[in-house]
Parts: structure tokens; sequence; C-alpha cells
């Protein structure tokens, strides 16, 4: 039993039962506590853990429904004043992806610590919602020796849940947390009033134990002399904490009502106070509030909050819309505009979202609607007047729309914006006309010589400013891979489309601060790769590589990976093939460019690296599976998801599937370019001839070999050929005789290459096939040694470390340090 620090005093009852729960957690590596609001699991612990030793450590972080990146980033912060290696490595890493997650949870299993520490995560729910299940893993078997995490939680899912049964950690669940009529009975005596038994049963009857229910029913015999006749904890909070407070007072809660949390200066700035008024203190008193003086935060209860936003829409729409605006300004003064956006996307305020700064392509969801959403219903509903006072925002919009391919409303925009910009008399008005034409480049999308005469005029236009609308960090090409399959629209002129890139890109990237640079480097590379040039294609990807990562052009890097990838496999080399595989976290290394499109296109990336390779197994599961709903795919990326998962169904035995879902693809993607016809054509011959379909399984293969081969193409035939028996080796020997040496010495080398480094990357392989530099990293790394204390012992940086220790675990078939002992005796 305590007495709360701050508000009226209260006593705080715990079951013996509890009591003997809580007392594990000071001798348990993790500890789950999960039960749904108020249970009171978070009070139990920090009263359990204030009663610890005055200096024990104790580190709390809580979680709330903010962007999954954010929650992160402040959790690895958190973890930094414990161990700031680990902490500052998970805030390098970010919310992980494919490619980082071994980083992150080769981080968690690092920690150290020299006393005994606790690390409480509250509202672990909204964590756990994007955490991978590996993550979590890790963060359970943490390398803190000194160091309990304790998890605080709603009710876990059963995949989470597993993982942490039957290992040894506390768990306390609702069960344990609750009160029966005999602890009732205890509580309301220690509080001062005594109940017989019966009364106690049925407060337990209708409370069920509900540690909130048993606290409000308390207060009411306290003030009435009787317990109320209802066990709605909603009508007990109204009638027992709502009713006691003043007019003002319920006001200043409503004001609060859509934050989680909020310091005192937030408070001020929110209601526009220079310091809280005393009645707005003693509100923020009441028992179901309490005060974090750690995070120098009041957090209201879970059922006060939900009551009070209740509350809130009993006022009425205008009353709630008014909450949500000052809600939105108060983060527009904080310079948060992507909440002060979510707050006044609720209320359709256009004119406070227009004045927001829309520089960069908002590609998080913001209120659970995709920015393409917001901008379609802007350019479709906001007044014109309003539009007009925002010419560049609206440019902003019609980008947005062109971005996520609602081609037609953007060229509606664009014709609207034309009138706007001709009654336009800013002193900027010349620039805006500028982007317009920049953007109108988009509306010829992807016409080359088209786009390029209206760059061209927008050089002119902006004098040599650099573009407010189209930044660097736009995924190029809407977030497709290839260039190729973007560019090469008609057979025969894929070297005439070779300069007409470059020619675009050499202006256009000039007026965007990069936007695109090395895309012409990369389409010649494709090219390369496509004709057999393996040098001519290694080359010109290390030049696209260099270019777009010195412009942080993510999209250009993969595919710059992809070239190189596939070159180090026709040479049979693992090590350069892995290097490769490596070099694709880096597409994502800023944080502009660590976004939920960009994560999506780098396991696209690794997706057709995997699966050139024959190894669906390493595909990510959606990608393989082909569960696209709620991904955030740019349309051009569903092709070449389509593709990674048309491909994992033939190298997975799945040829009816193969035949039909190749025949089903909109002709929209499959046919968008004749090098993308040339892919599907060929995938729906594989499909067509594995199902048992031989003629139809020629016809598409006809028409594959055509494209490819009045190219000088041969490689993507040579890749397919093993799947389609003799039939590829027949029709090139009949119809392409001249191209048949070529297409067999293409077919050989990557069977071999696809062979060489599959077993490299075998667990099967085992310690021989790790390089001198990466088993003498592993061998460090196996005794204990941190990433720091390696790369100072070898004179070399971490990040060198860290590469040859991920290719390392590859190769050896681990995900942690501590089993790479056994895998190198």
């Amino acid at each position: 039993m305590e007495e709360r620090k701050n508000g009226a005093a209260e006593l705080h009852y715990y079951s013996d039962r509890l009591k003997d729960k809580l007392n594990q957690l000071s001798v348990s590596h993790t500890a789950i506590v999960e039960a749904p609001s108020g249970y009171g699991k978070t009070t139990a612990v920090r009263d359990h853990l204030a009663a610890l030793p005055q200096n024990t450590g104790v580190y709390w972080f809580t979680a709330f429904g903010e962007l999954a990146e954010a929650c992160f980033w402040r959790f690895a912060a958190e973890l930094a004043n414990i161990d700031p290696n680990a902490g500052k490595r998970l805030q390098k890493v970010g919310l992980p992806n494919a490619a980082t997650l071994g980083e992150a949870c080769d981080a968690l299993r690092s920690i150290r610590c020299q006393d005994e520490v606790f690390l409480v995560i509250d509202n672990f729910q909204y964590l756990a919602a994007e955490m991978h299940p590996a993550l979590f893993t890790a963060l359970v078997e943490h390398g803190g020796e000194r160091l309990h995490v304790i998890l605080l939680t709603q009710m876990m899912t059963k995949s989470l849940l597993a993982a942490v049964v039957g290992r040894g950690f506390a768990h306390i669940t609702p069960e344990n947390l609750r009160l029966d009529s005999a602890d009732i009975r205890r509580y309301y005596a220690d509080s001062g009033v005594n109940v017989a038994q019966a009364t106690a049963e049925k407060v337990a009857d209708f409370t069920g134990g509900w540690i909130i229910a048993v606290c409000l029913q308390l207060r009411a015999y306290r003030e009435k002399g009787t317990f109320a006749d209802t066990h709605d904890v909603m009508t007990l909070m109204g009638v027992l904490v709502w009713d006691k407070l003043s007019d003002q007072q319920q006001d200043f809660f409503l004001c609060l009502s859509p934050f989680e949390a909020l310091t005192v200066p937030r408070m001020c700035t929110l209601m526009d106070w220079e310091a809280l008024p005393g009645w707005a203190l003693e509100a923020l008193e009441i028992p179901f509030i309490y005060y974090a003086p750690e995070e120098l935060q009041y957090w209201p209860h879970r059922i006060l909050l939900d009551f009070v936003v209740l509350k809130c829409r009993e006022r009425g729409d205008c009353y709630e819309n008014a909450c949500f605006t000052r809600a939105g300004d108060l983060y527009r003064a904080l310079g948060d505009h992507a909440q002060a956006l979510s707050f006044y996307w609720r209320v359709k305020d256009y004119d406070r979202i227009l004045s927001l700064d829309l520089s960069r392509p908002l590609l998080e969801s913001a209120d659970a609607v995709s920015f393409s959403q917001m901008a379609l219903d802007i350019a479709q509903n906001c007044p014109e007047d309003i539009q007009r006072r925002h010419l560049l925002s609206m440019l902003h919009i019609a980008w947005a729309l062109m971005l996520f391919s609602k081609t037609i409303e953007f060229h509606a925009l664009m014709e609207k914006l034309v009138g706007l910009l001709d009654m336009c008399d800013e002193d900027d008005a010349d620039l805006l006309r500028g982007e317009w034409m920049l953007l109108s480049a988009y509306d010829r999308y992807p016409r080359l010589e088209e786009m390029t005469q209206a760059v061209v005029q927008a050089a002119e236009l902006l004098d040599g400013t650099v573009s407010r609308v189209i930044l660097p960090e736009a995924p190029w090409c809407f977030g497709a891979i290839s260039q190729l399959d973007e560019f090469h629209l008609k057979k025969g002129e894929a070297e005439k489309e070779a300069d007409a890139l470059e020619n675009c890109i050499t202006v256009y990237s000039r007026l965007t601060g990069g936007h695109g640079r090395g895309a012409d480097a990369l389409f010649r590379a494709e090219l390369a790769i496509c004709r057999g040039d393996w040098t001519g294609a290694e080359i010109f990807a290390y030049k696209a590589a260099f270019v777009a990562e010195s412009s942080r052009q993510g999209v250009i890097q993969l595919g710059a990976a992809r070239v190189l990838a596939e070159v180090a496999m026709f040479r049979a080399d693992a090590d350069a093939w892995l290097a490769a595989m490596n070099f694709t976290e880096r597409a994502i290394a800023s944080a502009a460019q660590n976004t939920p499109v960009m994560r999506a296109a780098l396991e696209l990336a690794r997706g057709l690296l995997y699966a050139e390779l024959t190894l669906p197994e390493h595909v990510a599961p959606w990608l393989r599976d082909g569960n696209f709903f709620g991904k955030p795919l740019l349309t051009p990326m569903v092709g070449d998801a389509i593709y990674v998962h048309l491909s994992c169904l033939a190298l997975e035995g799945k040829y009816t599937r193969l035949a039909g879902e190749a025949l089903a693809v909109p002709e929209g993607l499959g046919g968008k370019s004749a090098f993308a016809w040339m892919l599907l054509s060929l995938l729906q011959a594989v499909g067509q001839y594995l199902a048992g379909n031989r003629e139809q399984a020629l016809t598409h293969l006809s028409r594959a070999a055509e494209l490819e081969l009045s190219e000088g193409f041969v490689t993507h035939l040579a890749t397919w050929a093993a799947y389609l028996g003799g039939l590829a080796d027949e029709l090139i020997q009949a119809k392409y005789p001249d191209r048949y040496d070529a297409y067999l010495k293409t077919r050989e080398r990557l069977a071999e290459g696809r062979k060489t480094i599959s077993r490299a990357l075998s667990k099967e392989e085992g310690p021989e096939a790790l390089t001198e530099r990466e088993r003498e990293i592993a061998l460090l790394a196996a005794k204990g040694l941190r990433n720091g204390e390696i790369a100072e012992k070898l004179r070399v940086s971490e990040s060198t470390v860290r590469f040859h220790l991920r290719a390392a675990f590859q190769k050896l078939g681990v995900d942690r340090r501590s089993k790479l002992a056994e895998k190198l005796k």
C-alpha cells in the first residue's frame, strides 16, 4: 500500500499474490505485465520500483500512438541513457527493415550496464505493432546482465507471447491484477471503510475485480454511503470525477482531449496562458492523472482520457473541431507539421493545411488517411479563393497527385492552376510558373524528348533557382528500380532512349537539387547487362551509385546495387554479391530517405536479387506471397512486386498459379514499355510451360524472344532457360542462330554463378566460406568484443566491421553473436 506522490492521498492496495509476482521483477531478466486498461499495471510497477533502494537506476519509456519511426527513435534515445553505444546504434539504424534488422538485433544483444538498472516500456503494444518477431526476441534476450526489462502492455498477440512463455521470464496477467472479495474487504478496510463479506462479494461480482471499478465504487460509498448500482465504469467516472469538476476545469480537460500526455509549458501554449491558473493545477491533481517527473508530463489514465474524448464529442462537431484546430496550432508552433497536418485534416481546415510547409512529399499516413487521399480531397474540394492564396502549396498538392499516380486528377489540377497563376501578381509569380512548367514535364512522362522540352522551359522561368516543389528525397521514377522498365518504350530504340535520358537528366537534376541524378548511367548499366557486356555494366553501375549517393537518390542506388549483384553472379563472385546486397542498405541511410515507400523499395530490390539467385525463402513474405494490400507501393513499384512474386511462384513449383496470375497482370503494368512487356511475356511462357501447355508457352516465348533478341539482349532468356526445358534453346537456334553462342555462354555462366553464390550463402558451407577478414572479425565478436572495440583493434572503421560481420552471419546461418563461437569451431 502506497500514497500517491501527486494529488489527493489515495491508498494503493496490492494482493499478496501480486506482491509475489512483483518481487520477481528484481530477479527476472525480462518481465511481461499484460492487462487491459484500468487494471492498475502501470501504478503497480511504479509503486514497486519506487520502493527499491534510492540509487537504483529506473528508466521509464512510454510509447503512444505516434508514427512508428518516431516512437522507435525515442525508445533508442532512452536506451542510450543506459548504454550510449547500443542506444546510438539503434538511433542510427532507425525503425529496422529487412536490411537493418540484424544490426538492430545485434545492438539490443550488445547492451552493457555496470549497475542494476530497470528499463520499463509502458504501452508496449504501440511499439510491438511495428516490431519484427526477431527484434522482439532480441529485446527480451538483451545482453545486459544487470538490466531488467519490464514490458507493460495490453494483451499480447499469440505470436509474441509464444516467444516468452516457458523462458523463465516473469509474467503478470490480468488474473494476477484482479482483486477477489477478500482483497476488496482488506482494501476498503485499509481505506477506512468496513464492509461485510457478502457486500465485498457483490462488489467483486459486478466489477470483476477490475481495480479502477473497485476504486470508483469506494469513492461512491465515501460520498453517498452506498455503492453505485452500476458496473459501467464510464458512468462511475462521470458521476464521481467529472461532475465534481468546475465548468472551467471541464473545459480545460476538453481542450486536452486530443493529447495522451502534455507538459505544463505546452499546456500554457495550447491555452495561451503565461502560467497555469490554480484551478487548472487543482484539476491535474485528481487521482486519475499521473505526473511523470522524469518526463515532466501529465499522463491521464486511459479510462479518463477515453471519457473526456466522449464528453468532447457530446459538445458537438463545432466544439470538437475547435479542440482539434487548437491542437494543430500547438504542433505547428512547435514545428511538427506532420502532427499539425493530422489535426487540421480531421476538421478539413484547408486554409491551415495549405499554410503548412508541404515541401516534402508526406509519404507517411496522417490520421490513418494517406497524403494521396488528402491531396485528392484538397484538389477537388478546397475553395478556389483558398487555393489562390496558397499557390505554392497547391503545386505541392499537384506533385503529390502525380507521385501517387492520380494522373487524371493531376492533369485537371494543373489545368486549373494555369488560370490561377495567370491572375497571380506576387513577386515570385515567374518562379511559381517555372514550378508549374517543371511539374508539367510529368504530364509527358515517360516520353523523354517531350519531358526535356518542358524542363528546358522551366529552367528559363526558374532562372537558376532550385525547385521548392520537387525535392531530391522524392522517389525517382516513383520507386521503380529498373530504368529500362520505365524508359525503354520502343523496340530497337534503346540507344536513342539512353541519350534522351542523359539530356533530360542533365537539366532536370540541376533544377531539382539532384533528383534523378545517376539515372542515365543506370540505364546504360542495365542495357550493358542485357547485352552481356558485364565490364561495361559494372563501370556504369559504379558511376550511377556514386552520383546517386551524393544526391540522396535511394532508388537509383538500389538499381545500381542490383546491377552489381548480377555482375557478381555472372562472375561467380560471392563476396562481390554480398557487398552489393549490403550496399542496398545505404539507399535508406539518411533520415529523409528512410520512409515507408523507400523501405518497401529496399525489400523489392533485395527480393529481386534473391529471386534471381533462386532463393525465394529469403524474399520478404508479403512480396513472396503476393500480399501487396496495405503496403506503401507507388504504382510502378507494383510491377516490380508482381515480377518478384511470379518469380517466387516459379521457384516454389506453383506452376498452375503462376500460369493463371501471369495472364491476369493488368495491361497497364505488364505492357507499359517494351522491356516490361518482354519480362511479362517471359514469365507467362515459364508458367504455361511448367503447367504443361507447350504451345501457349511457345507463343509467349516467341514474343519475349523477339523483344529481347532484336535488341541484342540475351540475359533474361538465359536466366529463365532452365525453367523452359529445351524450348528456349530450340527457338533461338531456329530463329536467332547468330545469338545462340552468346545466349549459351551467358546461360552457363549464370547457372554456375548462381550455384556458387547460393552455396556460399548456405549454412552448410560453414566457416570455410568466410574470407580471411570475415573470419578474423567473427572470432573477435564471438569473444564478446563490441564493434567499436573490434574496429579499434583492427584499425578499421565500425562500418567495415558491421559489413563483414553481416556477411559472416549470412554465410554461417546465424542471427546473433552468441552462436558464432559454436559455428567457428
